[in-house]
């Protein structure tokens, strides 16, 4: 629930915590609920050994160089390090961790630290926990709007769900055909792309959703990852823009005095780079409206949009890194 300050943040907390138990015998679970101060992320230092060393138990890394003493938080990690930046010795200087995933896990920790040194909202007197993102429904929303990490996160989510299905993914007993299905079925339209219709669909974007679906894809087509980002097998980026485009639609059939339909209209930016008015090129809002009013005419907009964009390479995608 949003609120200009703290204090009105608390009033309106304590007076809502007290009404629910009042009135349907509810309880707000503090541990449950968190304040996030909308603000842009804040600045925090370069990473060294000495906060790497300082993490907490639960957040120590567990790959260890058994030269040089330097930790890793995965085994890709260490075996990159060993093979290129090792120097052998313990008292060698230490490699730079600017960029590694080491570099941005520590730098998350720092600014979820820093949450800390803003005011706190109360419920009552128990005062709630800052936090610089929360999940809800499925999605991490962090306090600055930072559009890469809702779909970082269901790419982190995505390859939690192909471990799980790992083994039947990669069986060479069933057919390449099947094991597309199930992982288009299980893992891509289902996982990773599922809220996509709330992205800001901008290039780095597009490039960490091709990366995350080739790799994946790779593994079980045994087809290079350059490969899959270029002429894909199941196209995560296509189902994307078909869902975002029927999504486009349903809210333009909607009541005109809908919020969501106002906010669309009315607030969204039409211009900006990944909105869902500016996937629609060269359409004034009453095109838009006319068009999505015929569900048929809506449809063979896209398959429009679709044929236009065959040409379009995929090269400029890449395969960045995701995980």
């Amino acid at each position: 629930m949003p609120d200009a300050s703290t204090a009105t943040s608390s009033q309106r907390l304590t007076h809502f915590s007290e009404k629910a138990e009042e009135e349907a015998g509810m309880k707000i679970s503090i541990q449950k609920t968190k304040a996030q101060h909308i603000r842009k992320r804040a600045k925090v230092s370069d990473t060294t050994e000495e906060d790497v060393s300082n993490l907490p138990d639960d957040k120590k890394f567990k790959y260890e160089c058994d030269k040089c003493g330097m930790t890793y938080p995965t085994k890709h990690g260490l075996a990159v390090h060993k093979g290129r930046h090792c120097k052998g010795r313990r008292r060698a200087k230490k490699p730079s961790r600017k960029g590694t995933v080491a570099d941005r896990i520590v730098k998350r920790l720092k600014v979820e630290r820093h949450q800390d040194t803003y005011e706190k909202v109360k419920i009552g007197s128990d005062e709630l926990d800052n936090v610089f993102t929360f999940i809800y429904l499925g999605a991490e929303i962090p306090a600055d709007g930072d559009g890469l990490i809702p779909v970082k996160h269901r790419c982190d989510v995505a390859w939690g769900r192909f471990g799980e299905y790992r083994k039947t993914l990669m069986s060479a007993q069933l057919p390449v055909v099947t094991r597309c299905r199930l992982q288009n079925s299980l893992v891509t339209s289902s996982t990773m792309i599922y809220g996509c219709e709330a992205w800001k669909l901008t290039v780095p974007v597009k490039k960490m959703l091709n990366s995350t679906n080739s790799k994946q894809i790779s593994l079980i087509t045994k087809r290079t990852i350059h490969q899959e980002a270029k002429t894909p097998t199941i196209d995560a980026l296509k189902m994307v823009k078909k869902r975002r485009h029927q999504y486009l639609g349903h809210i333009l059939r909607m009541d005109p005095n809908r919020l969501l339909y106002r906010f669309l209209v009315e607030v969204s930016p039409q211009q900006n780079e990944g909105a869902l008015l500016s996937e629609i090129p060269h359409r004034t809002l009453d095109e838009l409206l006319a068009a999505a009013a015929d569900r048929d005419g809506w449809r063979q907009l896209l398959k429009n949009n679709e044929e236009a964009n065959v040409g379009e390479s995929r090269a400029s995608l890449g395969t960045a890194r995701s995980r």
